[in-house]
C-alpha cells in the first residue's frame, strides 16, 4: 500500500484577470483592516503634521510591519 493519491482541483473563473486580481485584493484588504487602522492610527498620533513626506514614511512602516 505505498500508492498514495493525490488530489488535484480545478476551479473554473469566469471572471477576467483585473476582476479577479480586484476581488482578491479586497478580500485580503478585509483580512488586515484592523492591522491597518490600528498601524494607521498609531502613525498619525506619531506624526501630527500630514505632509507628504511624512505620509510616505508612515506606508514604508505599515509595509514593514505587515510584511
Amino acid at each position: 500500500m505505498d500508492d498514495k493519491k493525490s488530489l488535484s482541483y480545478t476551479f473554473h473563473n469566469p471572471n477576467n484577470s483585473a476582476k479577479t486580481a480586484q476581488f482578491l485584493l479586497d478580500i485580503l484588504i478585509e483580512a488586515n483592516k484592523d492591522t491597518v487602522d490600528k498601524l494607521l492610527s498609531a502613525n498619525a498620533v506619531a506624526n501630527e503634521s500630514h505632509n507628504s513626506h511624512n505620509c510616505v514614511k508612515v506606508l514604508l512602516r505599515i509595509q514593514e510591519q505587515v510584511s
